[in-house]
């Protein structure tokens, strides 16, 4: 059981890791393709502190990709290249020794040719950055394999990547800023509702109002009337009975003041129907004031529901925004 566990433990480290670009670094790296990487290797020729392996992390630097600094974790990254005809410009290659079978040499390919290729590499005797050749020195007959980091089309698409998040940062960015407009507009739209429906109730009071006074009027005026008409009868009566009494004195007295009453009878029947009618006109505006106190609330309420629409909106648009920040950021 523990031997399976050592061999399943060593299968598991010998397993080749990706690499993963940084979209942000590429983008925003000194070097822009494996050419330049390479232009730039070949004009720092010449004594350095660092060994192949850093030279290789140091070289993707520049394109803003970011490998480990060891020999041995190199050789693990992506899938290995055994043959020489597969390998291409900007591949980590390796190589053992005469005297050992473990990877102890590694460079960047620099070049393809026909049936070899030439390699960036730390002479580790002098401590100097050198190009090279596969068939030469110690790199003759002592290739182990290649791996491919990344390559041009990997980096431009990481370009085109960064560059639509970024645009799509600011549009949403932009759509935030929308948002927060129309919640605005839309609070304002309710404050505005707000002072309608306060008008609309004021003058609905005030409609109220006056088709009560109309109707106060309206009753004055046909009690009014009303009474004239009893003071008619009774005139009538006592000039009846003064007739019947032969007082012709009486008589008259009664039926002149009957006729005056008469008179006085047709203008309050008159005034107390032009009253009835302000009253009734009075009553069917206060009706439509209140129906527009209802329309009024009405276009409130609604004017709260954008607000809360809005309100909703702007909270996916300021998730939508952060969230492409923090992709941004990473």
């Amino acid at each position: 059981m523990k031997k399976l566990l050592i061999v399943a433990m060593a299968m598991l480290a010998s397993i080749a890791q990706a690499v993963n670009l940084n979209n942000r670094q590429v983008s925003e790296a000194s070097i822009q393709n494996i050419d330049a990487m390479l232009s730039y290797g070949l004009q720092h020729q010449g004594s350095t502190e660092q060994s192949g392996a850093e030279l290789n992390a140091h070289l993707y630097s520049k394109l803003g990709v970011d490998i480990p600094s060891s020999i041995s974790e190199q050789a693990k990254l992506g899938k290995a290249i055994n043959k020489v005809k597969k390998l291409q410009k900007g591949d980590l290659v390796f190589f053992r020794t005469a005297e050992s079978k473990d990877i102890s040499i590694c460079a960047v390919v620099f070049k393809m040719n026909e049936n070899n290729f030439d390699v960036l590499y730390v002479d580790q005797a002098t401590n100097t950055v050198k190009l090279g050749n596969s068939e030469y020195g110690e790199f003759r007959n002592n290739f182990v394999h290649g791996v491919n980091v990344t390559t041009d089309k990997d980096l431009e698409k990481a370009r085109a990547n960064y560059s639509k998040l970024v645009k799509a940062s600011q549009k949403a960015d932009e759509n935030v800023t929308k948002c927060k407009e129309k919640l605005e507009k839309a609070k304002s739209n309710v404050s505005k509702a707000e002072d309608k429906v306060k008008d609309a109730k004021q003058k609905a009071e005030a409609a109220e109002n006056k088709a009560k006074n109309a109707e106060e009027e309206a009753s004055r005026l046909q009690e009014e009337s009303d009474n004239f008409e009893r003071e008619i009868q009774s005139a009538n009566a006592n000039a009846q009975e003064a007739l019947s009494n032969n007082n012709a004195k009486s008589y008259e007295k009664q039926s002149g003041k009957a006729a005056k009453l008469l008179e006085k009878i047709d203008k309050a029947k008159e005034k107390a129907t032009k009253a009835q009618g302000k009253a009734v006109s009075a009553k069917a505006d206060a009706s439509k004031a209140n129906d527009k106190v209802g329309s009024a609330k009405s276009a409130l309420d609604k004017a709260k529901s954008e607000v809360s629409k809005a309100e909703n909106e702007l909270e996916k648009a300021e998730k939508q925004a952060a969230d492409l920040k923090a992709q941004l950021e990473k």
